[in-house]
């Protein structure tokens, strides 16, 4: 079977059960403010396709719709993938809209789906991959992009930590490297439009997250201040 495709044993299924109760235990901790819904099956996603990725298994059979579906879900991320643009690969209203036309043509293949054929190993599939799906179609409703700062830092978080562990060990990275740090103020106005868009819609972060934010960049402020004004 191709290396692709989605794939879990039988045996390791209550492994999923296991991350929605992780969900749950983050939901319960307060690290969630916004679409608890959303986070909470995000968390679940995280851990089930990581999960997903390290029990492949190559001989299993799968249903053949399923797999059509599947092999026209990872066609559709590489075409998403190709239209993000510039170093830090920004994701644009385009490929939001893109996104949503193609996953809510995915969920309906699968939905019309003849269960009575399926493995379990068919049922865990084709849950994750509507999980996947439906969480990033929340995402897209809820306009989470207009949020791009969160608990976690959110676009400043890539910024702090390409910066900070960086290590070009080649001419090509090192061109990479500068690249993106050239492409800062491009990434940096971007967000800053995005969260204007967020703020005439209503939406906005709690100032402790905010300030959280704030914090994180304080080591590099000198550094973003001098790219941007390059």
């Amino acid at each position: 079977m191709p290396e692709h495709v989605f794939h879990l044993s039988a045996r390791q299924a209550w492994i999923k059960e296991l991350t929605t109760i992780a969900g749950l235990v983050m939901l319960a901790s307060g690290i969630v403010f916004l679409n608890r819904r959303r986070w909470l099956s995000g968390v679940s996603v995280a851990i089930g396709i990581t999960i997903l990725s390290m029990t492949s298994c190559k001989n299993s059979a799968t249903n053949p719709k399923l797999f059509a579906v599947i092999t026209q879900y990872e066609e559709l991320k590489d075409q998403l993938d190709s239209l993000r643009s510039g170093p830090w690969e920004i994701e644009t209203d385009t490929i939001r809209n893109l996104k949503l036309t193609g996953y809510l043509g995915l969920i309906a293949q699968i939905m019309a789906l003849d269960t009575l054929t399926m493995t379990m190993d068919d049922f865990i599939n084709k849950d994750l991959l509507l999980l996947e799906m439906e969480n990033e179609l929340n995402d897209i409703s809820f306009k989470s992009h207009q949020l791009p700062l969160n608990s976690e830092g959110g676009f400043l978080t890539n910024i702090v930590y390409y910066i900070q562990y960086a290590s070009p060990k080649s001419k090509e990275d090192s061109i990479q490297y500068l690249q993106k740090l050239q492409d800062l103020p491009r990434l940096i106005q971007y967000n800053q439009k995005l969260m204007e868009e967020g703020i005439k819609e209503g939406k906005t972060s709690p100032a402790i997250i905010t300030q959280r934010c704030i914090d994180l960049t304080a080591p590099f402020r000198i550094l973003i201040s001098m790219i941007i004004f390059l």
